[in-house]
């Protein structure tokens, strides 16, 4: 099983294209000395690195990178890696390889995936959610198992209490509810994306005493410089 992670991947390709032209404009200029000594090397580096950014390109990269979801250690974060490699190949990068590691991965239940219900004083379903987000743009976001909702490494299991809404789910939200009198101990925690990672989220819910957490994203975060025809 082959697993790399395409940010790191990024950020390594982002590393060595600047070593490389770094390499390239010293071994073009040897000898030469700029009035304005280090900056001015950093000003040509600068503009040399901007005449090959080609923006076509970075947009057939995406694509290619995040046609799938690619979740670690499943044939499609193997294709990734397939296409990484071939491009630093291409680009004449030596000893492009691979390295097998076995890791303890977290998957969700695609066939069974979470959901949140909402029962009445007499334990009847009011509501049940489907566990999977529906897709806005279907070409891009329409494969199978896209938008199940999960959080990974979560425990398995269902909890069950009384819902405290706890804004951004920041230890100060959880201070300023313990300000009010409000606990969250044996509750379920309603949290919403934005400010902190959402493990961190749910990390502070369960340091507050909560038996279980809801992540949502709250439509008044969600696109706010607008939307287009083509996409958000």
């Amino acid at each position: 099983m082959y697993k790399l992670i395409a940010a790191l991947g990024i950020l390594v390709s982002i590393a060595v294209f600047l070593g490389y032209i770094s390499h390239v404009y010293h071994s073009n200029h040897k000898g030469e000395s700029s009035p304005s000594g280090r900056a001015a090397t950093r000003d040509e580096i600068t503009a040399k690195l901007i005449e090959n950014v080609d923006p076509a390109k970075i947009l057939l990269n995406l694509r290619a990178l995040t046609r799938a979801p690619h979740v670690a250690g499943t044939t499609e974060n193997n294709r990734v890696a397939d296409v990484i490699a071939h491009l630093w190949k291409k680009n004449g990068l030596q000893d492009v390889h691979f390295v097998k590691y076995n890791v303890l991965l977290s998957y969700p239940n695609y066939t069974s995936p979470n959901h949140v219900t909402l029962l009445d004083s007499t334990g009847n379903v009011i509501y049940q959610t489907t566990g999977v987000s529906p897709a806005i743009f279907p070409e891009e976001q329409g494969d199978e198992g896209a938008g199940t909702q999960w959080v990974a490494y979560s425990a398995n299991g269902t909890a069950e209490g009384d819902v405290v809404y706890c804004h951004y789910g920041r230890q100060s939200d959880f201070e300023r509810l313990r300000q009010m009198g409000v606990s969250v101990q044996g509750k379920i925690a309603l949290l919403r994306y934005h400010t902190e990672f959402r493990g961190s989220k749910v990390r502070n819910a369960v340091l507050n005493g909560a038996i279980g957490a809801i992540l949502y994203s709250d439509p008044a975060e969600c696109a706010k410089e607008g939307t287009d025809q083509g996409g958000l």
